[in-house]
Order: structure tokens, then sequence, then C-alpha cells
């Protein structure tokens, strides 16, 4: 009786896997007649090993592609959720953000650095990182604060900037480059600060002002630049990335010259 019960069963078996593989090649054999009748990949289908290799390549793309757009989308969540959570966060706890803590790079004991392997990121890790500021534009309001603190000019100064990869790094007396340690996330708020004060402090419009008055115009004092969702970004945040301040690539932002 055991004999003939596992004779029943392997027969059984086989018959199931020779009906699986026959059902395999009867739609398979529909799928190659329909590749017959699309232009240029018919080409590729006028021999049955040839139809079979053409499938097979046109499965792995199909599924390469998918893949690939799971990962954009597990991307796009993943930015998207940093984004919110900077956003709905205060200034002051952005400061003791996870991200900013960890640290990635090392100094090699001659002055350079370079990237940590240590603790090695996962493709999550990577993609919930915010993206470093590449350009912003920054309207300036030039404000009297002699005379109840009223706009001088009737339009405000609008400047862009870009922020290039060159802007990470720290050159030596030998021009070797050296990552800038934090810099990780682009450009800091500091950098932001001293380009515009170096474009209005060569304009023009500052040569006639202070021609009429005298003006102690600093970096630290006399320039107030406010973040996408008009928050002031005060001096204490000039060591942080513009990209953990509520900023973004492209944003619109305000800045006060109070002179």
């Amino acid at each position: 009786m055991t004999l003939a019960s596992n004779i029943n069963t392997n027969y059984s078996n086989n018959n199931n896997t020779r009906n699986i593989i026959d059902k395999y090649f009867y739609y398979e054999d529909i799928v190659l007649k329909y590749l017959d009748t699309v232009p240029y990949i018919n080409n590729y289908t006028y021999h049955k090993v040839s139809g079979r290799i053409t499938l097979f390549l046109l499965t792995m793309g199909i599924l390469a592609i998918i893949n690939e757009i799971c990962i954009s989308l597990d991307m796009y969540i993943l930015s998207k959720n940093t984004y919110n959570e900077i956003n709905s966060s205060d200034l002051q706890s952005l400061k003791k953000h996870k991200l900013l803590l960890e640290k990635h790079f090392k100094n090699d004991g001659t002055g350079h650095s370079f990237i940590s392997n240590d603790n090695e990121e996962t493709l999550q890790d990577f993609f919930s990182k915010p993206v470093p500021v590449a350009h912003l534009t920054v309207t300036c309001a030039v404000i009297n604060s002699k005379d109840g603190y009223k706009p001088i000019l009737k339009t405000p100064l609008v400047y862009q900037f870009e922020f290039t990869t060159n802007e990470l790094y720290t050159y030596d007396n030998n021009n070797n480059a050296s990552i800038n340690d934090g810099l990780e996330y682009g450009c800091k708020l500091v950098e932001l600060r001293r380009k515009l004060y170096h474009f209005f402090k060569d304009s023009s419009i500052y040569e006639e002002l202070s021609k009429n008055t005298n003006i102690n115009f600093t970096i630290s004092k006399n320039i107030f630049i406010y973040n996408n969702k008009d928050e002031l970004l005060d001096s204490s945040f000039d060591d942080y990335p513009l990209c953990f301040l509520k900023l973004e690539t492209g944003n619109v932002i305000k800045c006060e010259f109070l002179i």
C-alpha cells in the first residue's frame, strides 16, 4: 500500500508539473505571436529560439523599469517625510537634528578630510537626507534704523545666488582641496550672509548712502535673513546648512539691510 501510494503521489506531481509547463508554453506562444506583429521587435522573433531570447530580455527590462519606479517612489516618500519634519519643527530644535549629529567626515591627519565608511549608509538613509540648496533668490530691503525703520529704497534689491560644489572645499597654499567638515549638506547660512554683505557693500547704492552718513555696516549685526517660512535666521544659525533651515532650491526669501 505504501509503495502504491508513493507511485500515485509521484504520478500526480508529474502531472501537475506537466500541466504547469504546458500552460507556460501555451501563454508563451500567445505572447510570441503578438510580438511578431510589433514593428522592429518582429525582426528578432523570426525563429522560436530568437523569439524566446527576445521575450526574456523584454521581461527583464520591464522588471528593471518597475524596480526603478519603486526606488524612485521610495526616494520621493523618504525625502518628502524629511522635508515635512524639518518644515514643521521649531528652528532651535533643528540645531540638534539627528542627521546633523552624525559624523560622516574624518581627518586624515594632514588637514584633509575624507568620507568615513565606519557607518555605511543604507539606501533609506541616503534618500532621507535633505538635498543641498543649489540656488536662491533674495529680495533685500534697505532699512533706515534712524528714521522709524522705514525702507530707504522704493524697490527692494534682488540678488540671485548659486552655490557650487567648490564652496564645499577649502584650499591650502599648495592648492590642495579638502572637504569642509559639516558641509555634506551644502552651503551654510554664513556663506549666504557673507555673499549678501559683499554684494551690497560693493554696490553703487551703498556708496551713495555712505556719502551722506557714517554707516557701521557689519555682517553679524546689520543683515537680517528670513527663511521660506518668514522666520528670522539670526547669527546663531550661521554654522548650519541652508537645507536644515527650511530653505530649498529655488526659494525666494527676504532679507533686510539695517543701516
